[in-house]
């Protein structure tokens, strides 16, 4: 399973919780008709995840299934 985090509406997120806390992100994009481009993760169990999506497709690296993954927001 690939959870695919939309880069454009939540950078500062995916910045601090993915990158500065969590670590498990994968460097690269998938390039996405629906969402825009979207940042790669695998981790099943994210300790940031406020919502997630069903399936809503496949991705072009070894036909994996894709799920939009939307993080909490970050408090000030």
């Amino acid at each position: 399973m690939i959870y695919g985090l939309v880069l454009m509406v939540q950078k500062k997120e995916i910045e601090r919780f993915c990158f500065g806390e969590c670590g498990a992100v994968i460097i690269g994009a998938i390039d996405s008709e629906i969402a825009g481009p979207l940042v790669p993760c695998r981790r099943d169990d994210c300790p940031f995840e406020e919502q997630c999506t069903p399936i809503i497709g496949q991705t072009g690296i070894d036909n994996e299934e894709l799920k939009i993954r939307k993080l909490r927001p970050i408090q000030s």
